[in-house]
């Protein structure tokens, strides 16, 4: 009693620091004018003098579990792709001790050996990352010295726009502002924060790959729900109350029981649950979401999805109709009973989930859209 009393304590403080952060940015730029036209923005920063055939992209990627889970690939089958590797040969940025140097020093290595050895020269830079991950005045002479634009997408500005300054640089998103050409951002009020800052942007909705995600024949539904997704905030609470009212539920992560799922085992993961369960909140919130890989993931797969009613995903999808939503644990618990319970009608939701993003939300169709709104 004693230790659920602290931990109630600790979730309310926790969600309180988020929620205020959130909207101390979101008052500021509510707050800032607003003048700036995208069309002009775009023109400032030489977007009209890039050729969009045959475009070299460098992407300077993070997470393996989220780059390879289908964004590289639909890049490379898009651009002509190189990734970053460490020294050591592993994959994406460093991010800790001198990370901010020695993601530089070994990018401008790289940049120098492809134009020596390749004569390879890149377009565009895209990232996703943070003020804390890159030493900005050596990004703008790599950028002065390869003349290449970079493209930043951006995925917490709900949580890390701001995260504080340490020695003279904005730890957060908001850190990159000085370097960046575009910011790509899959929360649509943050676009305006860009627009007042004088920066392009654009909202770009996450998605998925089919290659990746994709539905198997015949295959066991050992799992009533599944749950791919980190162990922290409200989750272990939201899958806690599931198991103990009766639902079979497996969960994969860091933190989890069963541990880390590898990513090129998450389809069949999912393929072999009736329901794969999504949440959108951010940490301990319950009033902020963030929207997710799963979004998309699981419906390619072919899985009924029942995750947060978010606005974003509202249009989207239909509710209820090819994915479902959820706003309460109690709300949640019930729809999960009935659709175990109902096959036709489970079914019916996968099928049609699987057809939208199969249609609408798959990478290729996402970077075609958005490329094309900046690349003419």
């Amino acid at each position: 009693m004693k230790n659920k009393l602290i931990w109630n304590i600790n979730k309310n403080i926790k969600a309180y620091q988020v929620e205020s952060k959130y909207k101390k940015n979101f008052n500021y730029y509510r707050k800032m004018d607003f003048n700036n036209d995208i069309d002009d923005l775009l023109r400032s920063r030489g977007w009209s003098d890039v050729n969009k055939n045959a475009l070299k992209v460098f992407y300077f990627g993070g997470d393996p579990l989220q780059d390879f889970g289908g964004f590289n690939q639909a890049l490379a089958n898009m651009y002509d792709l190189k990734l970053f590797y460490k020294r050591d040969g592993s994959y994406g940025q460093y991010s800790r001790g001198q990370a901010r140097d020695q993601n530089l020093d070994w990018l401008s290595e790289q940049f120098d050996s492809y134009k020596r050895e390749e004569n390879w020269v890149p377009d565009i830079l895209m990232m996703q990352s943070f003020g804390f991950n890159i030493n900005i005045e050596k990004m703008k002479k790599l950028k002065e010295m390869y003349g290449f634009k970079i493209i930043n997408i951006g995925m917490d500005e709900r949580l890390s726009y701001k995260l504080g300054i340490e020695n003279g640089y904005e730890k957060g998103i908001a850190g990159l502002n000085e370097i960046v050409d575009l910011v790509l951002v899959t929360t649509p009020e943050c676009v305006e924060w860009y627009l007042k800052e004088g920066i392009p942007a654009f909202y770009f909705p996450l998605a998925s790959n089919e290659e990746v995600y994709f539905p198997i024949e015949n295959i066991e539904k050992k799992y009533d729900v599944g749950f791919i997704g980190r162990n922290y905030g409200l989750r272990k609470e939201l899958i806690q109350f599931l198991t103990k009212n009766g639902i079979n539920i497996k969960a994969y992560g860091p933190g989890w029981g069963s541990g880390v799922l590898d990513v090129n085992d998450n389809n069949e993961f999912y393929n072999s649950c009736k329901i794969v369960l999504g949440t959108a909140n951010i940490a301990y919130s319950s009033k902020l979401m963030n929207p997710k890989l799963r979004d998309f993931e699981v419906p390619l797969s072919g899985t009924l999805y029942i995750t947060n009613y978010t606005q974003e995903l509202t249009e989207l999808y239909q509710g209820d109709k090819e994915i479902v939503f959820y706003k309460t644990k109690d709300e949640l618990l019930k729809k999960i009973n009935l659709y175990l319970g109902n096959d036709k009608m489970r079914d019916e939701i996968a099928k049609n989930g699987y057809e939208k993003a199969l249609a609408a939300h798959t990478y290729q169709v996402r970077l075609k859209e958005i490329f094309n709104k900046f690349l003419k």
